[in-house]
């Protein structure tokens, strides 16, 4: 399974969808992560998470095969490739982190997004960015699952 810790950089800092954190990826195969890394591959996590999100329905709703996640203003990336056998591999800094059924893999993220964000969303501020673009993908996002899982 598929798991994604997600972080802010500094905790203290007033939180806003322009915040800086890391994104650490764990699979049954490899862990990548943006963290510790020099230069520094921070992302504005807020927005990386909406662009995450939307990266991933069009890799599943269209004819694309892979879908290259980079941190938004990080050289942060991570490699969503459309297998023929119904199944994503995920891989990122040269090395595969899982292998896995699609539906699972876009479960996992929703899940781990979810828990993140259940803190986040409601402190952050009614007219921010970041907030404005993770309601507009996140329920997109969770409609798209439905269709793909429709008994679930």
């Amino acid at each position: 399974m598929l798991k994604i810790e997600i972080e802010f950089e500094d905790l203290d800092e007033r939180l806003t969808g322009f915040n800086m954190g890391h994104m650490t990826f764990h699979g049954n195969i490899g862990t990548v992560t943006s963290k510790n890394k020099t230069p520094s591959q921070a992302m504005m996590i807020l927005l990386s998470i909406s662009e995450l999100l939307s990266g991933l329905r069009r890799l599943t709703l269209t004819k694309s095969t892979q879908y290259e996640f980079i941190g938004a203003d990080s050289s942060f990336i991570v490699y969503f490739d459309k297998l023929k056998n119904g199944k994503i591999s995920v891989r990122s800094q040269g090395q595969e982190i899982i292998r896995s059924d699609a539906k699972n893999i876009l479960t996992s993220v929703f899940r781990d997004v979810n828990a993140f964000l259940s803190d986040v969303l409601p402190n952050l501020p009614k007219d921010d960015l970041g907030r404005k673009s993770l309601l507009y993908s996140l329920p997109k996002y969770e409609a798209f699952l439905k269709e793909i899982s429709p008994n679930e």
